[in-house]
């Protein structure tokens, strides 16, 4: 008998249940800072599987321990663009770009999954709204599709671009724009955290020696 198979597969089996939970999707706001110890080895793959931009939506280990890689990386990336305003904008147009091209390749189905488990509720378009906005919207409401309501503050982008239809402070957007709602959100997050982190960096950067 192979023992050391059937402990591989023993140990395995709760390490990938934990990534699992902990990771339950390929795309990532990062509002969790990792809560383990990360090696010189680590660092660098992560870095190197960061240019990876397609996404699987797998739960095997392969998919799960990128996803964790990810993770590490951006926040790595964090300490190191945080030191000057230039830096910092730079890193946030560059990781709002990677979102962006990441939420491409999701299916609808995944998209949805990522609304629910980062709690991103919207009220839906009534069709009986849809009925009564849609000669007034200048054909950006159409009968089939879904919409969802939305402040207008969150869709900035949008409106300079005349793509939603706006009625007493609530845009009214389809399930392809919401995406522009998910980004400026994590623009202005990732933004002031990074403001943040400038105090805080000595902290994250202890080393044993």
């Amino acid at each position: 008998m192979d023992f050391r198979r059937s402990t591989r597969r023993s140990l395995i089996k709760p390490i990938l249940n934990d990534l699992s939970s902990t990771y339950p999707h390929e795309l990532q706001l990062y509002n969790t800072t990792p809560n383990f110890e990360v090696s010189f080895a680590d660092v660098e793959q992560s870095a190197i599987d960061r240019m990876v931009t397609s996404t699987s939506s797998g739960d095997d280990e392969t998919d799960l321990l990128l996803r964790k890689r990810d993770h590490i990386s951006h926040y790595i990336l964090r300490l190191a663009y945080c030191t000057s305003e230039d830096k910092r904008r730079w890193f946030v147009a560059r990781e709002v770009d990677l979102f962006r091209l990441r939420w491409m390749y999701l299916t609808p189905i995944s998209r949805t999954k990522f609304l629910k488990l980062n709690n991103l509720k919207y009220d839906i378009v009534s069709d009986s709204e849809k009925e009564e906005f849609i000669k007034w919207s200048n054909g950006m409401i159409q009968l089939s599709g879904d919409y969802f309501k939305v402040p207008f503050q969150l869709v900035s982008e949008l409106l300079r671009n005349r793509k939603v239809f706006l009625h007493k402070g609530i845009a009214f957007i389809n399930n392809e724009d919401i995406i522009s709602v998910i980004t400026n959100s994590f623009r202005s997050s990732l933004a002031q955290y990074l403001a943040a982190y400038i105090i805080r960096k000595p902290v994250f950067l202890t080393v044993e020696r």
